[in-house]
């Protein structure tokens, strides 16, 4: 018995004090990582300020004038008068157009395939009869004043932007009125030719070159990829006038503004406004003016978790900036390259690895545009400009000589100054003769492969063909013939 008291008299370690311990060494470690996450948030905020206030010392001494005010405001200052202005025509002719005038369009769209020597079908005729009265009014009142030759000679326009504090929230509403006025200009094209003024269709054409010239050095990538549209419908307009007719006026004027507004830097202008637009958003990350809701689209939904998450991010705000800017001159610096050494130039620029293996550049992973693709559009555009030009060239010297041209060499140089070069492979556009006409064209890009590819029979008389990108004139006594019967054509 009195052993055994002995033992129940001594102190015992109980679960209590053990647990008091372990809270303490967790509180320890918690403290320690906490220090730590501190001294790296703190040493990773200071690397990426150097690394911020490099970039910008760079951009300012080789790019005065980069940012997006300061873009605007050159802009403004250099804006043509109101009265020869591109942008307030193409504004005052949009308040004219008859509302919802495209409806029932038979093809859901202005895309009616490629540009063809075939009439359009009974119901694209119909569909084209009966706006004509509905729109003439507009459609004269826009041929009217955009070829007036102040405002047709304009070098570009200006459409005055409201930046708002949260760049991504600036509105381009002129963009769309634009677009409008383009399609109605189309539509008068096709009609007039449709109705034996192929020289109006030519004319009109010239016109909605006017249309994308009053857009300008807008320095917004989506304003650029408007701009695209409207010379691209300018070029095709004028092949599909070439293909059901044979105007005599104007070709060699349209050839002309076709090769000059080829060498357009859209891609320069665009990326220029989003670089601007980039450093603007991250000051204002940084200053408070900008929530991370405004660029999550969260609209005021809160989560705390986010919130707290975005604190600690914040510290990474500096060297996120710097490597949007870092990445946005790069591209910028591709694109001032010639046109075929571009693509190579722009697939080295990486974009930085995302979210679990990087965290350190959340905002220019999700804000910097798909800059390759725009890099695609603005080429295939320049494509398409400058093989424009040079069946202009072909069908002037048809005109003048009774035939076509053995070779692009042979068209004299009061026709064809020089032959322009492929802007995918820095070779020589080529030409090729046909039994029924003519064809010039680049060799194109990966999408042009595929979109022969995907449509194989189901349109086998794509004019071009496998030859690559660009346009086909037809012989003159092939020109605006009816279009055959279902399942007809020859295989």
């Amino acid at each position: 018995m009195h052993e055994y008291e002995e033992f129940e008299e001594k102190p015992q370690p109980t679960r209590r004090h053990g647990g008091r311990r372990f809270l303490k060494h967790a509180l320890l470690v918690v403290g320690i990582l906490f220090v730590l996450a501190y001294i790296a948030r703190w040493q990773v905020g200071r690397v990426g300020q150097r690394q911020l206030n490099a970039a910008i010392n760079q951009l300012d001494s080789t790019e005065p004038g980069w940012r997006l005010e300061d873009i605007e405001t050159a802009r403004r200052q250099a804006s043509p008068p109101p009265e020869i202005n591109p942008a307030t025509v193409v504004l005052q002719l949009s308040a004219t157009i008859p509302p919802k005038w495209q409806e029932s369009d038979p093809t859901g769209n202005w895309d009616w395939g490629p540009v063809t020597n075939y009439h359009p079908s009974f119901f694209e005729l119909m569909w084209l009869a009966e706006r004509q009265k509905l729109t003439a009014p507009a459609r004269e009142k826009s041929r009217q004043q955009l070829l007036q030759p102040d405002v047709f000679n304009c070098p570009r326009g200006h459409y005055e932007v409201i930046q708002k504090d949260n760049p991504i929230m600036t509105l381009l509403p002129h963009i769309e009125k634009a677009r409008n006025v383009l399609s109605l200009l189309e539509y008068d094209s096709k009609l007039s030719t449709l109705g034996g003024q192929a020289n109006r269709g030519i004319s009109t054409s010239r016109a909605c070159l006017v249309i994308g010239r009053s857009i300008g050095d807008e320095p917004y990538l989506i304003s650029q990829l408007v701009r695209l549209a409207c010379d691209r419908v300018s070029v095709q307009a004028t092949l599909q006038v070439l293909a059901w007719s044979e105007p005599k006026e104007g070709l060699a004027e349209l050839q002309k503004e076709l090769r000059s507004e080829a060498d357009t830097p859209w891609f320069q202008y665009g990326l220029r406004g989003e670089r601007g637009m980039m450093n603007k958003l991250f000051d204002g990350l940084q200053n408070g003016t900008i929530s991370i809701q405004d660029i999550e689209g969260m609209t005021n939904q809160k989560s705390t978790i986010k919130e707290a998450a975005y604190r600690i991010y914040k510290a990474m705000l500096p060297g996120d900036q710097a490597k949007s800017l870092e990445i946005l001159t790069a591209y910028l610096e591709a694109a001032k390259l010639p046109p075929h050494e571009q693509k190579a130039a722009l697939a080295q620029i990486k974009m930085p690895p995302r979210p679990p293996e990087d965290i350190r550049y959340l905002v220019t992973n999700m804000m910097v545009p798909a800059c390759q693709n725009v890099a695609q559009a603005c080429l295939r555009t320049r494509a398409d400009l400058l093989t424009g030009s040079v069946a202009i060239a072909c069908e002037r010297y048809r005109i003048a000589k009774g035939q076509w041209p053995e070779s692009l060499a042979e068209i004299p140089r009061e026709i064809l100054p020089d032959i322009p070069i492929d802007p995918f492979n820095g070779k020589p556009i080529q030409y090729r003769k046909l039994e029924d006409g003519v064809i010039v064209f680049t060799i194109g890009d990966e999408l042009d492969a595929q979109r022969r590819n995907n449509r194989g029979a189901m349109d086998p008389k794509d004019p071009v063909g496998d030859h690559g990108r660009g346009w086909k004139l037809w012989n003159k006594e092939l020109r605006g013939i009816p279009r055959p019967l279902p399942n007809t054509d020859p295989q």
